[in-house]
């Protein structure tokens, strides 16, 4: 997806309820790992509009990496501290 695409993503109040409700869905094990790929592309591009300290658009892509930090199987502590830590 494209920059844009994450720019608009952000500046839009997530739902998060909405969210926790499909991460729920996808329950774990093989249901985790079939969106492990787009759920990292998500953190990180979470990550990196806390970084720009765009309101409001930081603040919903906290939110949002909160959300996702808090499902265990999507990152290991060590790769969302990697991808937290880069510049």
């Amino acid at each position: 997806m494209s920059d844009g695409f994450w720019t608009e993503f952000f500046i839009l109040r997530p739902d998060l309820h909405a969210l926790r409700q499909m991460l729920d869905r996808l329950g774990s094990g093989d249901g985790l790992l079939q969106h492990e790929a787009r759920t990292r592309e998500l953190f990180g591009h979470a990550v990196a509009a806390i970084r720009a300290a765009r309101a409001p658009a930081n603040m919903h892509a906290l939110d949002v990496r909160d959300m996702v930090e808090a499902v265990p199987c999507f990152l290991s502590r060590m790769e969302a501290e990697q991808l937290i830590s880069r510049p």
